[in-house]
């Protein structure tokens, strides 16, 4: 009984569709409301022709009416009619959506059934079928039990054996077994005793194979379950009976608190005092019970109401596409022949409507972005986080507890270059040295912040401490050609004398390839 209405919605931007969407019947909120609406309005009427009349009350009773009526509308907002409704109608769409999750469709289970339970012989044909009877038959004892549709449909379990679904012996079986609850899971039962039958006589080829199809029934017999559990313990009793009562009890208050009373201290006896305040309260009717209603009929989507699921046809869908998928089209495919892209760049055709539409492909959000082309390297060093407050990095010996002194620099002859990206020297310098009061306090009055080399020239070497590069510094290249012969085999040079800090102000960043250059010189000398 699904009220389906998307053709209507296909384009958001033709108003027409949404016109007509909104002059349904079937499953509107005029249907739900409508009723409510017009014993709201009889009793607003009936109010307002006592107040307005000289009939019932005299003008000492008007006036107290007067009073009473604004100091209920001074305070309607004291019921938190949107806050209750807003939860409340979350809940219920939560259960809606899991219960219908947990239908239960036998699509996949066939699929496995007639890929592993093998044999085209009538008796291999007849256990395939036989366990998606089963298992439609599993689903329809458990929907009789939790959906009026299906149960006024098989009221008996004798009329489950005039649709079909179950033979007169496997109903003698199936009553045979006294059981004081329930007995859905029997025909499970027989479809477990039918597939390991099949594995012992080699239908199913591997233990792997039974397994998934049992795998598939189990997940099947799941989704049944959660639905008798919904069904067993709904929502607390209390909730609904709150929201429903705050509605109705805002409304019936609204009779009175609504009526066209002073304006500015006078009395104003026109219709049009009288209409606009309905209008208005019939409008705020429409949404609040509207919403209402929302969770009323989703509350048990497996009732009579115009939205609620279809169990009658997932019944009979799922036995027809299954009995179909394990024998009808049971090891049957086409005749295999080269597609018609074969050799060729595959290009499908539109229509002729749909061919001038245009096509938005998937593309990174900042896939477009390019730095400025004057960038022509990209120096890569450690984040800023991993830096002490002297501007050192902190390397995971001292952070596990070693002292700074203990762990030894290495200087890197090949720096890590990039053709064009990143970053300029400028950021470069901000990133290698501490900008912090402190850090100037410690680089201007620590000894160690400034032992460096004497410098026969000054050159630019990154810093790698275990492994991570740092900073800048200025040393001599007599002492950097004599560490060359120290170079280990991952291209790093130990520096063993000295451990540097900081960055002096004066030290120049100049590309590796001009450290090599020069090393390669030096050498030459030598």
């Amino acid at each position: 009984m699904t009220v389906s209405y998307n053709v209507d919605v296909i384009k958001t931007t033709r108003l027409l569709g949404f016109l007509k969407l909104e002059c349904r019947w079937r499953g509107s909120v005029w249907k739900q409301t409508l009723f409510e609406l017009l014993v709201f309005t009889v009793a607003y009427v009936i109010i307002g022709f006592i107040y307005r009349t000289d009939l019932l009350l005299n003008n000492e009773q008007k006036e107290f009416f007067v009073k009473f009526a604004k100091l209920f509308d001074q305070r309607m907002n004291y019921v938190p009619l949107t806050f209750m409704l807003g939860f409340f109608v979350n809940i219920i769409v939560g259960r809606w959506n899991d219960i219908f999750k947990n239908m239960g469709w036998i699509d996949n289970t066939a699929l496995y059934v007639a890929t592993y339970v093998r044999g085209a012989d009538e008796q291999m044909r007849i256990v395939r079928r036989n366990i998606i009877r089963y298992l439609v038959l599993t689903q329809t004892l458990v929907f009789r039990d939790i959906s009026m549709q299906v149960r006024k449909r098989f009221p008996t379990p004798e009329t489950l054996v005039a649709a079909g679904l179950i033979s007169k012996k496997e109903l003698e079986c199936y009553e045979t077994i006294e059981h004081a609850h329930s007995k859905y899971w029997l025909p499970v039962v027989w479809c477990h005793s039918l597939l390991y039958q099949a594995r012992t006589d080699g239908k199913i080829a591997s233990d792997v194979q039974l397994n998934n199809v049992i795998e598939q029934i189990r997940q099947f017999r799941t989704g049944l379950g959660r639905l008798c559990n919904y069904d067993w313990v709904p929502v607390p009793l209390v909730y609904p009976q709150v929201v429903f009562f705050a509605v109705r009890a805002y409304f019936f208050l609204c009779l009175v608190a609504r009526q066209s009373v002073d304006v500015d201290g006078h009395y104003h006896g026109g219709m049009s005092y009288m209409i606009v305040p309905y209008v208005m309260t019939a409008l705020q009717f429409i949404f609040y019970t509207g919403w209402m209603k929302v969770a009323e009929s989703l509350m048990n989507p497996l009732g009579e109401d115009d939205d609620d699921f279809e169990c009658n046809f997932l019944i009979d869908r799922n036995l027809k596409v299954g009995l179909n998928c394990v024998d009808a089209a049971y090891d049957s495919k086409p005749v295999q022949e080269k597609d018609s892209f074969w050799g060729t760049k595959p290009t499908l055709l539109y229509s002729a409507d749909s061919a001038v539409q245009p096509i938005f492909p998937f593309l990174g959000s900042v896939s477009h972005f390019e730095l400025p082309p004057n960038v022509n390297e990209v120096i890569m060093m450690p984040h800023q986080n991993q830096r002490t407050d002297a501007g050192n990095l902190i390397t995971d010996e001292i952070q596990e507890g070693f002292t700074e002194d203990e762990h030894k620099p290495f200087l890197v002859p090949k720096q890590v270059s990039v053709s064009v990206r990143h970053v300029t020297q400028d950021s470069v310098q901000s990133q290698t040295s501490g900008n912090s009061l402190i850090n100037r306090f410690r680089r201007t009055f620590s000894r160690s912040s400034t032992r460096f080399l004497p410098t026969h020239r000054s050159v630019n070497k990154p810093l790698l401490v275990k492994g991570k590069t740092f900073g800048r510094f200025t040393t001599s290249t007599d002492k950097y050609d004599e560490e060359a012969e120290q170079h280990d085999t991952k291209g790093a040079l130990r520096h063993p004398e000295h451990h540097f800090k900081s960055t002096p102000p004066d030290a120049a960043l100049y590309p590796l390839e001009s450290i090599d250059s020069e090393k390669k010189s030096v050498d030459k000398k030598k």
